[in-house]
């Protein structure tokens, strides 16, 4: 809970830059040359990931934006609650 809440009032700022990395990775991907038309990127998070993976969709959707196709390939699946209790 602790990571959660430094998290969320902005005290990680490796974790959000180390996050935009990851965003832009999936968004490159995407633009590839080997990124075939029916290929999707599968973002998984579990717990704490689920909140990282859904902040890191987000990013992925502003550098996809006017691209619809590209973002439709990208996808979430959230294995746990990001709920401590």
């Amino acid at each position: 809970m602790n990571g959660s809440y430094a998290w969320a009032i902005g005290q990680m700022p490796l974790l959000d830059a180390r996050l935009a990395g990851f965003a832009q990775r999936v968004s490159d991907a995407h633009r590839s040359a080997e990124f075939e038309a029916d290929d999707e990127a599968l973002v998984v998070g579990h717990c704490m990931g689920a909140m990282l993976g859904t902040a890191l969709i987000a990013q992925v959707a502003q550098h996809c934006s006017g691209q619809q196709g590209r973002l439709a390939r990208s996808k979430f699946l959230n294995l746990g609650s990001p709920m401590a209790i």
